[in-house]
């Protein structure tokens, strides 16, 4: 099983925590948007952009090989019970 250098997995984790902290419900997504577009230029990608509505889109170049594009969503909904709210995750180990 392939494992991450503990400094990655660090790395990581402070990104995913940069995510799940910044506001991003529909419309106003730009700041993850940006700080995901951030994150993709500190490890490599190459031609980062952000379109008007706040797409993000880069490239790793690796030789001639198979394009693959990856997708997702960055909208964050707003929390409907005290379950759903943050404050109430607990870790699970």
């Amino acid at each position: 099983m392939f494992e991450f250098p503990a400094e990655d997995q660090k790395r990581m984790t402070v990104f995913l925590r940069d995510l799940i902290r910044t506001p991003s419900f529909s419309c106003q997504e730009g700041q993850v948007a940006g700080r995901i577009a951030d994150e993709m230029r500190a490890v490599g990608f190459q031609d980062v952009a952000m379109d008007r509505i706040g797409n993000v889109v880069g490239r790793i170049r690796c030789g001639a090989g198979p394009t693959l594009m990856f997708g997702g969503s960055t909208t964050r909904s707003e929390p409907r019970s005290k379950m759903a709210s943050c404050t109430a995750w607990v870790r699970v180990t």
